[in-house]
């Protein structure tokens, strides 16, 4: 393979996105729907990081360990999102809410798949960012690349529209 400098980033990609797939569609953890994504995201990285690239490796190699630091945090987030499900679908104890509430909070908790198909990518992404993972909007509007006001306004449309799809009024 060509050093990075001399191979321009569109034929690494070219060159390694089957390699790079491979790689997260043969992980445990990676759901065939999310290979194509973390592919993206493995090339985003390397396009964010090239001035950095210190030529101590080939490029494949270098690519592949953003691959797999991507998928780190991939699996972190993952595993961030479900405890965040599962902490709103824990069975309340006995006692804490008549049986009339938990049915309608399982009916509400069975729209939320579809309501966050229904999102707009930038709802969802800043959604996910700061409503589950809890990234401050300061730091999301860094990673998003747009103001802070432009990341808590789309949080705060996607709550809405959340809301209004699970058929909860929202104040």
């Amino acid at each position: 393979m060509q050093d990075f400098e001399t191979l321009p980033l569109a034929d690494l990609f070219l060159s390694t996105r089957s390699a790079v797939a491979r790689f997260f569609a043969t992980r445990a953890w990676a759901h065939h729907r999310d290979v194509e994504d973390l592919v993206q995201m493995t090339f985003l990285e390397a396009v964010r990081s090239a001035s950095r690239f210190e030529h101590r490796s080939q490029a494949r190699t270098w690519l592949m360990a953003i691959a797999a630091n991507v998928a780190k945090r991939h699996v972190r987030t993952e595993a961030r999102r479900r405890e965040a499900l599962a902490l709103y679908s824990r069975e309340p104890r006995a006692g804490t809410q008549p049986p009339d509430a938990v049915t309608e909070s399982r009916r509400y908790l069975r729209r939320v798949p579809r309501a966050l198909r229904r999102l707009t990518d930038d709802q969802r992404i800043a959604c996910v960012l700061c409503a589950i993972d809890q990234v401050p909007s300061r730091e999301a509007s860094r990673l998003l690349k747009v103001p802070e006001g432009t990341v808590s306004r789309r949080v705060c449309e996607a709550r809405r529209e959340l809301a209004c799809a699970i058929g909860r009024n929202v104040a």
